[in-house]
């Protein structure tokens, strides 16, 4: 019965896209496309990026196009820098170019309806609340998103972070229709931390004490909305920079906003299913799993797909490769980071050794994906708090059987040395210096004001590689659980640090 859906969604979508490029033979810009269902805004969608609209937006569109769902997204801009007014600038049309060995696609998604910056417009992000035919919050504000920061308020316009936007815009909801459970909603956080829906739930509640809300909001908040716990796998690459003359060309029209992407699609998720019905995401192209627990999917996907792919944009980086599938295919960052993958990352998982085996094949094969370009500085994104979800874990598990092996600390001197803040221009912008070439890192911005401070005074008391480590690695600013390395392990780091920022990361001794 999946089989024959997915044929029939595939047929329709294929046919609904065919229709679209016939009538948009003449078409000379995006905007000139006529939309071809306007449904009522179902969805709240918490992040513009490239993941969300390649993912959820496509999916979402599919539902609609196929008319298993009648709903549309209103987009949330997280932060105060985002992609706001170039969506609204498109009409909130965009298209995801699907490309592997076998397909080699583009879809005109048509999915959101409107996008808001709380920012400059706090009252219609709080509008949106007050919406009866609202159903779906859906989010991905990145590792560093869902934090609980004691001094942020519900009050504020906006709250200052992710959290606290969706207690403010639960409690308006609340307020709005008096406290009815049924206007609870489906909350689909896709952050890749552990048990993210969960965690979110916890810190809103807590948030919620803090701020002395009623109680009789807060038993709303549990009782009537429903927060999943998920796991989300697709290789998104963002937009094609080199290929987008072709592309332009193939469209007739230049999309600011398109996407490439793998076409596989996956979603493990734990919850409410009952209620999850009236959001029918198995009727999408995304393969979907409901259980009980879904760590087990979390923690193979993270640590051997995730970690992969934060080591190697820092190994890549040094290197001078520029994208995933080059660095994959280099023959020597390549070929260490498929042999630490075997024998120092995947050996940590207590999964039976043939899924684990078979995760990891796959997985090197959708990175070499001829058809998509993985940029490494942009996987380089919030990779320090990425490292603390993704790699550390597998420091950790061999630290309680003893050392931790080379490969792993090797992943530590990268992400430290890469993180090493040279300077804080004007703009508030934190600064990396390498080959006397700045670039510029991204992640909380707490997390990089403390690892700038380290920075100064390190160079301020010339201190030494080794120093400067100790101190990075016992302030509890930094990390969300405390890593304690020996002596050896320090002085291994303390090396491998300095070979690394001396351009010798090839030839870093590894095994």
């Amino acid at each position: 019965m999946t089989s024959i859906f997915c044929w029939s969604l595939y047929i329709s979508t294929y046919h609904y896209q065919q229709r679209k490029v016939m009538n948009n033979r003449a078409i000379k810009k995006i905007t000139d496309i006529e939309r071809t269902y306007h449904n009522e805004i179902r969805i709240v969608q918490f992040g513009e990026g490239n993941f969300l609209r390649a993912f959820w937006g496509k999916a979402i569109h599919e539902m609609n196009a196929s008319g298993v769902y009648k709903g549309q997204i209103a987009v949330i801009q997280p932060i105060k820098e985002g992609k706001i007014d170039l969506l609204k600038k498109q009409n909130y049309l965009y298209n995801v170019a699907l490309q592997d060995e076998e397909r080699n696609d583009i879809v005109l998604v048509e999915s959101i309806r409107e996008a808001i910056n709380p920012y400059t417009d706090y009252a219609s992000f709080l509008a949106l609340a007050t919406l009866p035919h609202l159903q779906v919050i859906i989010s991905n504000t990145t590792e560093a998103g869902i934090v609980l920061d004691e001094h942020d308020s519900p009050f504020s316009e906006p709250p200052s972070t992710f959290p606290g936007k969706i207690l403010a815009f639960l409690y308006e909801r609340y307020k709005s229709f008096n406290g009815d459970e049924s206007k609870g909603l489906l909350i689909i956080p896709c952050e890749l931390i552990e048990r993210n829906g969960e965690r979110l739930l916890d810190v809103v509640v807590t948030l919620a004490q803090l701020n002395k809300m009623d109680k009789s909001f807060i038993n709303w908040i549990t009782i009537a909305n429903s927060f999943y716990n998920t796991l989300v796998d697709g290789i998104v690459t963002g937009f094609p920079h080199k290929e987008i003359d072709s592309f332009t060309s193939r469209l007739g029209y230049k999309d600011e906003l398109l996407v490439k992407s793998e076409p596989y699609r996956f979603l493990a998720i734990q919850g409410n299913k009952e209620k999850a019905k009236k959001f029918p995401i198995e009727k999408s192209s995304i393969k979907v799993v409901w259980g009980d627990d879904i760590q087990r999917f979390r923690d193979i996907k993270v640590r051997l797909l995730n970690g992969f792919q934060t080591m190697l944009s820092h190994y890549g980086f040094y290197a001078d490769i520029l994208t995933e599938r080059e660095a994959v295919e280099d023959d020597i960052v390549g070929k260490n980071m498929t042999k630490g993958l075997y024998e120092s990352i995947i050996p940590t998982l207590a999964y039976p050794e043939d899924e684990k085996a078979e995760f990891a094949a796959t997985m090197l094969k959708r990175l070499k994906n001829p058809g998509i370009e993985h940029i490494l500085m942009d996987i380089n994104l919030n990779s320090f708090t990425k490292f603390q979800t993704r790699l550390q874990p597998s420091l950790e598990e061999h630290k309680k059987k003893g050392a931790i092996p080379p490969f792993l600390l090797f992943a530590l001197a990268l992400v430290l040395s890469y993180y090493t803040i040279s300077e804080k221009d004007s703009s508030n912008r934190y600064i990396g210096v390498f080959k006397g070439k700045k670039y510029q890192v991204f992640d909380d911005p707490k997390l990089l004001q403390t690892l700038y401070t380290i920075a100064l005074e390190a160079t301020q008391k010339k201190w030494t590689t080794y120093e400067y480590l100790s101190s990075v690695m016992s302030s509890e600013k930094l990390w969300m659980r405390n890593l304690t390395l020996t002596s050896d392990e320090m002085n291994q780091v303390s090396q491998m640090i300095d070979s690394i920022k001396a351009g010798g990361v090839r030839a870093v001794d590894l095994f």
